[in-house]
């Protein structure tokens, strides 16, 4: 399966003027990639905490090449347990809402990167994927910081 990790890292690193992306915030990708990594289940555990919290909808439109559906801070602080936005927090530096609107604004993008296809890839080819991105962001070490 072929994940569009170099497309989601160009995104990393600096964005593309030329299609309108924009530069996403370290601490987004550290963020993110803490969510899906640290997640029961991976990728497809924490899709399934979406759908659980009713988000079926949002999660089919972040799959795949269409349109993204947007989701509020408000539905990230719903989906995702106050515990695990705590560990994140730890990691990013950043407070509760804070973190929630920064993984709503970029939790559609990096699915729709790691389901190119609209399935799930195999949690090892999820866990390649995001150790690829890591090793092309600089080792994914570096400090978090808000942009």
């Amino acid at each position: 399966m072929n994940l569009n990790i170099i497309g989601l890292a160009e995104q990393f690193l600096g964005g593309n003027a030329a299609t309108g992306n924009q530069q996403i915030p370290m601490s987004a990708i550290i963020a993110i990639m803490g969510l899906i990594e640290s997640h029961p289940g991976g990728l497809g555990g924490l899709l399934q905490q979406f759908e659980a919290a009713g988000l079926g909808g949002h999660v089919q439109s972040w799959m795949g090449n269409g349109a993204n559906a947007p989701i509020s801070a408000a539905q990230i602080q719903q989906a995702i347990s106050p515990e695990q936005l705590t560990q994140l927090a730890q990691k990013t530096s950043l407070q509760h809402p804070e973190l929630a609107s920064m993984i709503s604004t970029y939790l559609p993008l990096v699915i729709s990167h790691l389901t190119p296809n609209g399935t799930v890839p195999q949690d090892t080819a999820v866990a390649d994927g995001l150790a690829q991105m890591k090793t092309m962001l600089g080792g994914g070490a570096a400090p978090a910081t808000a942009a």
